[in-house]
């Protein structure tokens, strides 16, 4: 329920500040939000809703976006979170009209060493049209051309 609230607030303020109020949010206060953002992606999916082009995955999708062009890719490490905030889970749920620049934000962040080869190549391979992948796969080290 306390994730709720905090949603449907995230939600309010998201639509008359988005890009002002995640720039003044604290890395607590952002790692709450994903990790709010990543249950309700889930409590969706076990209502059996597993499309990308619902209310729930657009809004946690440019949000993800927004918090990655501020602050970098989420990491526990990085944004001293008590838990894994997930961020993977919602780019591997995003709408296709986002993928070009989920595509470009998570190469991005990949090269910058702020983002581990396993939530890249998942998050790809959700782009590439989730074509079957390997664990080994998954955390293999991704090669760029250049």
């Amino acid at each position: 329920m306390k994730y709720l609230i905090f949603l449907i607030t995230l939600i309010t303020m998201g639509c008359t500040h988005e890009r002002s109020s995640i720039k003044n949010l604290s890395d607590d206060e952002i790692c709450k939000m994903i990790i709010s953002m990543v249950a309700n992606d889930q409590k969706i999916r076990l209502e059996g809703n597993f499309g990308s082009n619902n209310e729930v995955d657009v809004f946690n999708t440019k949000t993800l976006i927004e918090i990655v062009k501020l602050k970098g890719w989420p990491s526990k490490d990085r944004y001293n979170c008590d838990e894994h905030p997930g961020g993977a889970i919602i780019f591997r749920h995003a709408p296709q009209r986002y993928f070009k620049e989920i595509e470009s934000l998570i190469k991005k962040e990949y090269l910058a060493g702020r983002m581990q080869a396993g939530d890249y190549n998942l998050i790809k391979n959700h782009l590439d049209g989730r074509p079957v992948i390997t664990s080994e796969q998954l955390l293999k080290e991704p090669v760029f051309n250049k």
